[in-house]
C-alpha cells in the first residue's frame, strides 16, 4: 500500500524520461543541420562564410558526440534548465510559458466538451431499443475517429468563416477564436469517450447483477445509472490520460491550420527549423501532463473502485 505513490511516480519519470530519450535519438537520427536551416530561414545561407557556421555550431554546442550532447541536456534539465533556442536564442522556458496558456485553454474546452458530449450520447444510445437506429448512431463514434482532423478543420473554416462569417477564420485574440478549434479537437474526443463508454456500458448491461436488480423491480434509468454507469465509467475514465495526449497531437494541426498562437504550432515550427532545444523542452512538458493525467485517472479510478486496488495487489502477491 505505501509502495504504490512512489511506484506512481517512478511511473511519471520514467515516461518523461523515455519521450526525452526517444525524441532525442530521433532527431538526431534526421539527417539535417540546425545552424543551416536557420540562416536558409532568414535568407542568408548563401552569403555565410562556413567558418561562421562552424563557429555557431561549436557555440551551441553542436559539434560535440550525441552522447555528449545527451548527458549535457539530461543533467541541465536535472537542474530546471531547457536551455535556450537555437533559432532565437530566447530561453525555451519562456517560449513554452509564452505559448502553453493558449494551448491549456483551448485542450481543457476540447476536453471538457468532448467527454460531456461522449458521455451523454453513450447514455442516450444505451437507453434506445436494439434496432437499426441504435446500431447506426452507436457507429458514429467510429466515424468520428476515422475523420482526419484537418479535414474537420478545414469543413468547419469553409462553413462558419467563408460562408456563413459568424466565426473568425484564424487568431488568438478573443473568445470567439476558440470556438472553432475546440469543436474540432472535440469531435475526436467525445467519439473515443463515447466509444469506451458504449461497451462498457453494454457489456455492464448483460452481466448478472444487472440482471438482479431488473428482477428487483429497479427502474431502467436506476439500473443504467446506479449499477451498469458504476462499474463502466471507470474503464472510461482510465482512457482520459490517453485522449489528453492526443489532444495534444492535434493542437499541433489545429493550431497551425487555425494561425493560433501555443505549444502545438510552436513544437510545428521547431520541428521544421530542427530547434532541438525547443522540440525537447515540449516533448517533456508533454510527458509530463500526460503521464501526471495517468496517475490522476488511476487514483481517482482507485476510489470510485476500491476492487482495482485489490486486484493490483492480488496479482503483485502471485
Amino acid at each position: 500500500m505505501t509502495l504504490r505513490p512512489l511506484t506512481r511516480v517512478a511511473h511519471v519519470l520514467l515516461v518523461v524520461w523515455g519521450a526525452f530519450t526517444i525524441t532525442f535519438v530521433t532527431l538526431f537520427l534526421l539527417p539535417s543541420d540546425a545552424v543551416a536551416i536557420m540562416y536558409v530561414a532568414t535568407g542568408t545561407a548563401t552569403d555565410v562564410d562556413p567558418a561562421e557556421l562552424d563557429r555557431l555550431r561549436t557555440e551551441l554546442g553542436l559539434d560535440r558526440s550525441p552522447i555528449e550532447q545527451y548527458l549535457d541536456y539530461v543533467v541541465r534539465y536535472l537542474g530546471g534548465d531547457f536551455g535556450n533556442s537555437v533559432r532565437t536564442g530566447e530561453p525555451v522556458r519562456e517560449m513554452m510559458f509564452g505559448a502553453i496558456a493558449n494551448t491549456a485553454i483551448l485542450a481543457s474546452i476540447a476536453l471538457a466538451v468532448g467527454v460531456s458530449v461522449g458521455f451523454v450520447f453513450a447514455l442516450v444510445v444505451t437507453r434506445l431499443p436494439e434496432g437499426g437506429i441504435r446500431s447506426s448512431l452507436t457507429a458514429l463514434p467510429t466515424l468520428g475517429l476515422s475523420v482526419a482532423s484537418f479535414i474537420v478543420a478545414l469543413t468547419l473554416l469553409q462553413i462558419f468563416s467563408f460562408q456563413l462569417r459568424v466565426l473568425p477564420a484564424f487568431g488568438s485574440n478573443g473568445p470567439a477564436t476558440v470556438v472553432l478549434p475546440s469543436i474540432t479537437l472535440a469531435i475526436p474526443v467525445a467519439a473515443a469517450f463515447a466509444q469506451l463508454l458504449i461497451r462498457g456500458l453494454e457489456s455492464a448491461l448483460d452481466s448478472d447483477y444487472v440482471l438482479a436488480a431488473r428482477a428487483a423491480g429497479e427502474s431502467e434509468s436506476r439500473v443504467q445509472i446506479a449499477h451498469a454507469l458504476r462499474n463502466a465509467l471507470p474503464a472510461s475514465i482510465a482512457q482520459i490520460g490517453i485522449l489528453m495526449a492526443g489532444l495534444f497531437g492535434g493542437t499541433v494541426i489545429v493550431e497551425t491550420i487555425y494561425g493560433r498562437t501555443g505549444l502545438g504550432r510552436l513544437l510545428a515550427d521547431s520541428v521544421t527549423n530542427r530547434d532541438l532545444p525547443v522540440i525537447l523542452g515540449i516533448t517533456v512538458l508533454a510527458a509530463l501532463t500526460f503521464a501526471v493525467t495517468g496517475m490522476l485517472t488511476d487514483t481517482v479510478n482507485s476510489a470510485l473502485d476500491p476492487r482495482l486496488d485489490r486486484r493490483r495487489r492480488g496479482k503483485a502477491r502471485v
